[in-house]
């Protein structure tokens, strides 16, 4: 899914919908995308990394995470302990 970076929004399938996001859930995409494949489990010190530097605390983003699964954005690929969060591909 492009976050509206380019100006579109693209869900998997190729379809163009209208998806809204939070500016935390923006900014978790951006930080996804930036470092695709980074182990990043719900209590580890990544979301806690994550957190420190978009200026948000860790609940903030196990919330966005939860909504950006619930938009289908992203996915967890992995164990809770040691998989990773990954963007969905839109092609």
């Amino acid at each position: 899914m492009n976050d509206g970076v380019n100006g579109e929004n693209v869900a998997p399938g190729g379809k163009n919908v209208a998806v809204e996001l939070t500016k935390t859930e923006k900014k978790i995409l951006e930080f996804l995308m930036n470092s695709e494949g980074m182990s990043m489990n719900s209590e580890g010190m990544s979301t806690r990394s994550l957190a420190a530097s978009i200026g948000a605390d860790r609940k903030t983003i196990q919330r966005g995470t939860k909504r950006l699964i619930d938009k289908d954005l992203i996915e967890r690929v992995g164990s809770d302990q040691t998989g990773v969060w990954k963007v969905k591909n839109t092609k």
